[in-house]
């Protein structure tokens, strides 16, 4: 009798620690699995995109736009070029979409390139940048051409496109948006007007500024007024950047790749005219030969 209540409570002190270890892996799997905060430490992955060119899929500038719900089947929206091995004739803007922003697909029934050189005359497009335009429920293209001299042009201006969409899938013929003299066209609506910013270029005799302008419809524009980053308005040593209005913070926040020493750069404005002094958030530490262009989501 009295081993067999020994017995008894063995037993039941021994599935009272499987209980407890049971409910303290459970308790640890939650906690490490439901975590709500941001980690400053969240790391990289490489993403694959198949372009239209096979087997080149070396793209770059891209331009990512998220919707809260899917916006024709999918939550993020990205604008790109592809630029294999540097072949400016084959960086025509092109559509890629996705709902985790790791898994990258052509949408259904869409033809890449959304637009390309052979339609417009240009030796090259560049620099596309895709908005949202929430009043009219349409994605907009904004991209660069630069006519070849062969076709009549200087080899060197630069002109701003535009093409419309209402599904991702089926894009209007280009319009001629006006000559632009810098590079990474930066395109914001912000539910009035079109702001758009440029980023000077030695080619184009604007080396060092960083120039804003807008426009009500798109045609009509105001003079460029030069922005300033840090105080600095005629020095700035800027490669491509990307722009966004953060509703929170009630500030634009701006990122940018310096030219000089290949690092991305973080500032803040409240007009979108004056930024604050700027913040390395990213170094390149050799991983890469070269960054292009970062950008905001």
């Amino acid at each position: 009798m009295y081993e067999g209540e020994n017995m008894k409570s063995y037993k039941i002190k021994t599935v009272i620690l499987l209980v407890l270890l049971i409910m303290g892996l459970s308790l640890y799997y939650y906690k490490n699995t439901n975590k709500t905060e941001y980690s400053d430490k969240i790391g990289k992955v490489s993403l694959y995109v198949e372009t239209y060119l096979a087997g080149k899929n070396q793209l770059t500038h891209p331009n990512v736009i998220k919707f809260n719900k899917e916006w024709h089947g999918y939550k993020y929206w990205m604008g790109y070029t592809p630029y294999p091995n540097a072949n400016g004739e084959e960086e025509n803007p092109s559509i890629a979409a996705s709902n985790d922003l790791y898994k990258w697909e052509t949408p259904k029934g869409l033809a890449n390139p959304v637009a390309d050189n052979e339609e417009t005359g240009c030796a090259e497009l560049k620099d596309s940048q895709l908005i949202y335009r929430e009043d009219l429920d349409r994605l907009e293209m904004w991209y660069l051409g630069r006519v070849a001299v062969n076709l009549g042009g200087d080899g060197k201006t630069l002109t701003l496109f535009r093409k419309i969409s209402k599904d991702g899938v089926n894009w209007s013929k280009y319009e001629i948006i006006k000559e632009f003299k810098y590079v990474s066209p930066i395109v914001i609506w912000d539910g009035s007007k079109y702001k758009l910013w440029g980023i000077g270029f030695e080619d184009q005799g604007t080396k060092g500024l960083f120039d804003y302008m807008e426009s009500e419809d798109g045609i009509t524009w105001s003079d460029p007024v030069h922005c300033s980053v840090n105080g600095d308005s005629k020095t700035l040593d800027m490669w491509h950047g990307d722009i966004a209005y953060n509703k929170d913070l009630k500030k634009y926040e701006f990122v940018y790749i310096d030219t000089s020493n290949q690092n991305i750069y973080y500032s803040t404005s409240n007009d979108g005219l004056s930024f604050s002094k700027n913040k390395i958030i990213l170094k390149n530490d050799s991983t890469w030969t070269r960054l292009y262009r970062p950008t905001l989501v």
